[in-house]
């Protein structure tokens, strides 16, 4: 089954069976207590969620997500110009939705990469050799992805903080798949939890997948003023390959949160984040090795 949605009312145009409606708690807390869950590969196709329905649960979701900090632990494998590389190491997440984002990995009690994005720029500072540098660019104009795998505003999409807006969706081996209709990127939902499990990017003409990302393990964000009951979750493990060259990054989060405490005003100041980092070296995001 195949339907396109116009991004407008969540409307729908096609034909297939129409789900059971849920309730409406289930679409605050993104699941249904009563036991456990069965595997979404066992639904029958008439107890399969309306599309149009679960885009709405997820996007619900995504609306009470506004500010989301994390502790996180990072592995990276890569290429770069110097040849195969491996960090591992320990950060923090901070976005700000709709399109601000900070990933930090140290080593030691020292940064060695900060990747971010302020919704127009995106940068990379590999603080991890003799010679500090910065890779800047437009987020408009950047596919190349760098150690990460991906570029820094499509980290949004792999934690399931971007709406879902104008799309196909189609049935695919127990999963709804959301072609998306302005973005290179497939977004597969769980069809009980309305939660990412599988991210594609797809840019530009590329003939297959750049990079394939595997959600798992939600977690609950605590959300200031809000019972834990209510409190939305996001995938806790992204466990992202790259193709050509072949590379992954682990990224694990904890201790999730909109504290706006946590929120200091240079996580997405480039200007400041230059002062502080104080790159050797600027060059174009464009020039990373993938």
């Amino acid at each position: 089954m195949r339907v396109v949605f116009d991004g407008r009312t969540g409307a729908r145009r096609g034909g297939g069976a129409r789900g059971l409606a849920l309730p409406l708690v289930c679409a605050l807390l993104g699941a249904c207590a009563g036991g456990p869950e069965p595997r979404a590969e066992t639904v029958p196709p008439a107890e399969r969620p309306d599309p149009a329905e679960l885009r709405q649960r997820y996007n619900a979701r995504v609306e009470r997500l506004q500010r989301v900090w994390a502790r996180a632990v990072v592995e990276l494998s890569w290429r770069s110009r110097e040849g195969r590389r491996h960090e591992q190491g320990e950060g923090h997440l901070l976005v700000e939705r709709p399109e601000k984002l900070a990933l930090s990995v140290g080593k030691l009690g020292h940064t060695i990469f900060w990747s971010g994005t302020d919704g127009e720029r995106q940068w990379l500072f590999d603080l991890s050799g003799d010679e500090k540098v910065l890779y800047l660019g437009e987020t408009a104009k950047g596919e190349r992805a760098g150690p990460f795998g991906v570029p820094p505003r499509a980290l949004l999409w792999l934690l399931g903080l971007r709406p879902i807006g104008p799309s196909d969706a189609s049935w695919r081996a127990g999963r709804y798949v959301y072609a998306l209709a302005d973005r290179p990127l497939e977004i597969a939902l769980d069809p009980r939890t309305a939660l990412p499990e599988r991210v594609t990017w797809r840019p530009g003409a590329a003939k297959g997948p750049r990079a394939v990302a595997r959600l798992a393990r939600p977690e609950r964000v605590e959300l200031a003023g809000a019972p834990p009951g209510a409190w939305p979750r996001v995938p806790s493990s992204i466990e992202i390959e790259t193709k050509r060259p072949a590379g992954s990054a682990r990224i694990t989060l904890s201790a999730l949160t909109d504290d706006p405490d946590r929120f200091g005003g240079r996580a997405f100041d480039l200007e400041a984040l230059r002062e502080a980092f104080a790159p050797d070296r600027v060059l174009p995001f464009s020039s990373l090795r993938r």
